[in-house]
């Protein structure tokens, strides 16, 4: 961003990672979570439920399970959004006994 004469700050960043997450390129929306943390800026639930998203459409659950775990050890409530997608990734990989398991948990909550 900096080459592009922009200054990085947090809306990029979360744009920039919601985008990616978006179209599925899960590598791409990484990175940018990682810059933004490397820049020393703290996710919000919606970054992470962007990336719980992305982890969705790549197919890719046990990435969106670790993201998951990341945002509750931010302090950071699961968000109603977080937890469908989660479980619509664990239940995409065939993973039905933990998708019921943390069906269970958002009803708990």
């Amino acid at each position: 961003l900096p080459a592009l004469g922009l200054q990085p700050n947090y809306a990029m960043y979360k744009g920039m990672v919601t985008a990616a997450a978006e179209e599925g390129n899960l590598e791409r929306a990484e990175t940018w979570f990682v810059q933004l943390k490397a820049d020393g800026l703290q996710p919000d639930s919606g970054v992470f439920v962007s990336l719980i998203k992305g982890c969705y459409k790549a197919k890719d659950s046990e990435s969106a399970l670790r993201y998951f775990n990341l945002m509750q050890g931010a302090n950071l409530k699961p968000t109603k959004s977080a937890y469908g997608f989660l479980i619509r990734s664990l239940a995409q990989d065939k993973e039905v006994d933990a998708a019921v398991s943390w069906m269970d948990r958002m009803v708990e909550e």
